[in-house]
């Protein structure tokens, strides 16, 4: 026999069920954000790891932008920290680090938590190749005469977007406090 769920007990199979609707309802701008980020960084890395051999070039607008597929052991943009399993860890360790800043981020301060959202979003997506293969895809490449820029993924986008948006906002919200002081 089913069992009955009164609305004064929203509780279903130990969730309750309207604080998950109301998660859902107060962040889901910012989940878009996060699935947004994540979906685009694995689909781009999935259409390019699969029409294209690693190693190879195609070039889009000269030498001034190419697709070229890698696959990069270390960091962001190729910086080499220490090797070994330590980007993994280091990756695990930051996602934890900005999933707790994110949380206690007050809502209020909207630009900072889709910098951050942003952020976790490509830290996400570098972190599922580094689980899944131990490196991550990299193919965005760009040149300048003989400037060379380290090749990258919408994920390294995604996190240098959501940087330079906490910067933003922190300027703008630190302008805002002094003129609200003075």
């Amino acid at each position: 026999m089913p069992r009955c769920v009164s609305s004064a007990n929203p509780k279903k199979n130990g969730y309750n069920v309207n604080a998950v609707k109301t998660f859902l309802k107060t962040n889901a701008w910012e989940l878009g954000v996060l699935a947004a980020a994540i979906i685009l960084d694995q689909w781009s890395k999935w259409i390019v790891s699969g029409r294209m051999a690693l190693g190879t070039s195609i070039e889009v607008l000269g030498r001034f932008f190419r697709l070229t597929y890698i696959h990069n052991p270390n960091a962001a943009f190729g910086i080499a920290l220490f090797g070994g399993g330590f980007h993994l860890i280091f990756s695990i360790v930051a996602l934890g680090l900005l999933l707790f800043v994110r949380y206690k981020t007050p809502r209020s301060q909207r630009g900072s938590r889709i910098a951050l959202t942003l952020i976790l979003g490509g830290a996400i997506g570098n972190l599922i190749d580094r689980l899944r293969m131990g490196e991550v895809v990299d193919f965005f490449d760009f040149a300048i005469g003989r400037y060379h820029w380290p090749v990258f993924n919408v994920a390294d986008i995604a996190v240098t977007a959501g940087v330079f948006l906490l910067l933003f906002s922190y300027i703008r919200d630190s302008a805002q406090q002094s003129a609200d002081k003075g």
